[in-house]
């Protein structure tokens, strides 16, 4: 590919009337012949000298030889216009990557627009700078955000460059200069065993209360309770299999495999008392179906209306909170009964690694961090246990320097 620099020049404006000292910006001038036979050219302005103009024309002819950089359609194109692309990219079905799940999509298409469109959207690409996203941090602090919602802008906004570098758009990621704050996460503090009592003698008359006794029992998300199937569970063996979730995104439902792999295919054990309510709830559908006939809407999900049709996810979160509400406990999300679960299992015995494998976690290194204080008894009676199956000899005599001779 060759290439012709055709130099650097001044940019003046019209009221300069080039006596005495100009103060208009400099500008660099490029032009190259591809190796298609396009003729390319681009050119640069706004620098205060022409001694910047001319490194930053080495700079970026430099870049082109050594092939970091594809000189094509995308050198002007904006932050938000490379944002859009690379969301719709991770949303096709049939690109190179498995793609987004709709409520993650749904997650990143937010932050672009809410904290990335009006800030940096309109900055070239090449041009952002790790002082333009750290500005954008700064602000989002100023205006109250939590640290979570930084890191969950940075996490979108990184994965974008980077994508960016891998397609030679541009030759350096700018996220790299950016530091993060730690955050202090606070201990997730549950119902307790005697609040959930309260709830369960106040709520086991509602149609929902074997969707919230399971997901109480076996720690399930809400995507999965929404989506677990009858030929998922089997009632004599006590266990289900967790293999679709329904999730909400907006109005509309998504089906698919659970949030991580870890979680897809999973076997969760449930307790007798909470088969015996599916049972029960199994009869109950039996005879609805045929009270309603023809009506009835005749589906395969566990947890449907009196007329098979399904719940909406965000339905059952809000009846449980209803209910809450009005059993005058503290109104949790239901989400936080996973967080019970996890919590009667660490009280009952249960392994860190068993809790993990429960609830679909990715690692179990995840559970320890989310669920460590759940663990603090645990960790000192496996102290004594240790200490009892090491045994100790006779306690040396320290005064003498430890020797009993």
């Amino acid at each position: 590919m060759s290439r012709k620099v055709t130099g650097v020049h001044q940019r003046h404006r019209k009221s300069c009337d080039r006596q005495g000292r100009c103060r208009c910006p400099w500008a660099y001038y490029l032009s190259w012949t591809r190796s298609d036979g396009l003729q390319r050219q681009e050119t640069k302005a706004g620098f205060p000298t022409q001694g910047a103009a001319k490194e930053a024309r080495a700079a970026r002819q430099a870049d082109l030889a050594s092939g970091k950089v594809l000189a094509g359609e995308d050198i002007g194109i904006t932050v938000g216009d490379w944002l859009d692309r690379w969301l719709a990219s991770r949303c096709d079905p049939h690109g190179e990557r498995e793609p987004l799940r709709p409520s993650t999509a749904n997650g990143y298409r937010r932050i672009i627009d809410f904290y990335l469109a009006d800030t940096i959207g309109r900055v070239r690409l090449r041009d952002l700078r790790a002082a333009h996203v750290k500005e954008v941090y700064r602000q989002m602090r100023k205006r109250g955000l939590t640290e979570g919602t930084v890191r969950n802008v940075h996490a979108v906004l990184r994965a974008a460059t980077r994508e960016a570098v891998r397609q030679q758009v541009i030759a350096y990621d700018p996220m790299g200069a950016v530091v993060l704050r730690k955050i202090t996460h606070a201990p997730i503090e549950p119902w307790t065993p005697e609040q959930w009592r309260t709830f369960a003698n106040g709520a086991s008359s509602e149609r929902l209360w074997p969707c919230w006794l399971v997901a109480a029992d076996g720690g399930l998300r809400r995507g999965e309770l929404a989506g677990l199937r009858w030929s998922d569970v089997d009632l004599d063996a006590g266990v289900i299999t967790v293999t679709v979730a329904r999730v909400q995104v907006g109005t509309e439902i998504h089906e698919g495999e659970p949030k991580t792999n870890a979680g897809t295919g999973r076997k969760v054990h449930l307790s007798a008392g909470t088969i015996e309510v599916l049972r029960a709830l199994r009869k109950t559908q039996a005879a609805e179906r045929l009270a309603w006939g023809e009506a009835h809407k005749r589906s395969e999900l566990v947890f449907v209306m009196e007329d098979g049709s399904a719940w909406k996810p965000d339905s059952i979160s809000q009846a449980f909170q209803r209910k809450a509400k009005a059993l005058k406990l503290p109104v949790i999300r239901l989400h936080d009964l996973r967080h019970l679960s996890a919590s009667l299992g660490a009280a009952a015995g249960e392994s860190m690694l068993a809790i993990s494998k429960r609830l679909g976690h990715s690692t179990p290194m995840f559970t320890a961090q989310v669920y460590t204080h759940l663990f603090a008894e645990q960790i000192a009676d496996d102290a004594s246990r240790r200490g009892e199956l090491l045994g100790h000899g006779p306690s040396p005599d320290l005064a003498s320097g430890g020797s009993e001779n």
